[in-house]
């Protein structure tokens, strides 16, 4: 700004417009690196938004996840005493065991199935039945997961009326 004065005071106007002409690229190019930067945050604030959705979204898979795992073992023995009060129940767990076991005939040995019996108690996360339905009841979940509490209720009370020594 300075040279701009010194050279109009100096009347060498070729010099005072040649600067002129350079201060206005300067400026030109210093707002569109501010457009550039403002986009730039713009974006950033989009991409940030972006990561907090989808932070929450895995927090609430976490959730989904831990209450599912706290009563899979439940729902794993409510499906197979229903499949055995249907009947056949054999060929439902072959199936659901895996198509190994169906393309080759396999069936499961009273060892296998007392085993089954077995691993499905161990893995009910040490819980009693009354420890399960207490829990159901007391633990607060989220209004998307707030949907499976009455369906499992219902199969809890069923393993029940069908296990009343649990």
């Amino acid at each position: 700004m300075g040279d701009i004065e010194g050279h109009i005071i100096d009347g060498n106007m070729n010099e005072c417009l040649s600067n002129l002409g350079k201060l206005k690229n300067m400026l030109k190019n210093t707002y569109e690196m501010v457009d550039r930067l403002s986009n730039c945050k713009d974006e950033l604030g989009r991409k940030i938004n972006e990561l907090e959705q989808e932070i929450n979204n895995l927090k609430d898979e976490a959730n989904k996840t831990k209450f599912f795992s706290a009563y899979k073992s439940w729902i794993r023995i409510f499906m197979n005493e229903v499949i055995t009060k249907l009947g056949d129940g054999e060929k439902w767990r072959l199936a659901e065991n895996g198509l190994q076991y169906l393309s080759s005939n396999m069936v499961l040995t009273k060892e296998e199935k007392a085993r089954e019996k077995s691993n499905s108690m161990f893995h009910k996360n040490n819980q009693s039945l009354k420890e399960a339905e207490m829990k159901l009841v007391r633990e607060p979940v989220s209004n998307d997961i707030m949907i499976y509490k009455p369906p499992l209720k219902k199969a809890l009370k069923a393993i029940k009326k069908w296990w009343p020594d649990s």
